[in-house]
């Protein structure tokens, strides 16, 4: 069995090339499905300043744009500016890595702790439900301690 003239051409080209080219785009030089999707992919990313949030601006810029507002853009423990935000950003994926850290200052601010922490990821989680927009929502050891015998529970 012999090779076709095509495939001797084939086999002399520079694979890497040929990878690269494929990676890039589909059939005609058009621009590929996956590409297409990352590049229309609205990411919120909030607290973008803090220790998580700085670890994955990064890394998610690659999935397509990224919107980080600091706290001066979103101030999260307003209930109307946050859903005003979600509208207009209108984000198809929601990361929620701001946090009230300050343990002491939650003890004399429960308001706005509980604002930041609990109401504002529920305010997010409702509206990505209705909009059909995944969150991904971290928490961190000053809920708990990550220590015990028993599993947490809602109510600890």
């Amino acid at each position: 069995m012999e090779r076709s003239r095509f495939e001797d051409r084939m086999a002399n080209r520079d694979t890497d090339t040929l990878r690269k080219r494929r990676k890039r785009t589909a059939p005609f030089g058009r621009p590929s499905f996956a590409a297409v999707c990352v590049s229309l992919m609205r990411i919120l990313l909030t607290g973008g300043r803090g220790q998580i949030g700085r670890e994955l601006i990064v890394p998610i810029q690659s999935f397509g744009e990224t919107i980080v507002p600091d706290r001066s853009q979103l101030d999260l423990s307003q209930e109307t500016e946050l859903r005003d935000y979600l509208r207009a950003a209108n984000p198809n994926l929601i990361i929620n890595t701001a946090a009230y850290t300050d343990v002491d200052g939650a003890q004399d601010d429960r308001q706005t702790a509980f604002a930041i922490n609990a109401r504002a990821p529920e305010l997010m989680s409702q509206w990505a439900s209705e909009n059909d927009t995944s969150i991904v929502h971290f928490s961190t050891d000053y809920v708990h301690a990550g220590t015990g015998e028993e599993p947490w529970t809602e109510d600890d």
